[in-house]
């Protein structure tokens, strides 16, 4: 179905304090244009807001470097056992052995930073119950 072209203009005068104070809620609210906020409230008289929990906010910034992170230290981790499997001689292997296992505690270093932040969203999620 079409939706009807709206033809009607309404001119509302508002003082600078008046539109901050519209302005903040509607950006409170999950509508994303102004005008279309103060329909709603004006013809169906409701808006739905949305709240944002800042500490899972910090924590989700958080994991994306954590993954960003353990990605790049996978990444080398693999290069690292591919140039062992090739490499015959024993001087040589050595190097790439001692590499390897400085990339383990790496990657077992920010397993843990993992768990640590798993076990405060639990905490958190479970102060809401």
């Amino acid at each position: 179905m079409k939706q009807e072209q709206r033809t009607r203009k309404l001119t509302v005068r508002f003082t600078p304090e008046e539109y901050n104070q519209i302005s903040s809620r509607q950006k409170k609210s999950t509508t994303r244009i102004i005008s279309d906020y103060v329909r709603d409230v004006l013809l169906e008289g409701k808006i739905t807001l949305y709240y944002r929990n800042q500490s899972l906010d910090q924590l989700i910034d958080e994991f994306k470097l954590l993954r960003r992170e353990l990605s790049a230290v996978g990444n080398n981790f693999n290069q690292v056992v591919k140039k062992i499997n090739s490499v015959k001689d024993t001087t040589e292997m050595n190097f790439w052995l001692d590499m390897a296992a400085l990339l383990q505690k790496q990657l077992l270093e920010k397993t843990g930073n993992i768990n640590e932040k798993i076990a405060q969203i639990s905490d958190i999620w479970l102060q809401g119950l």
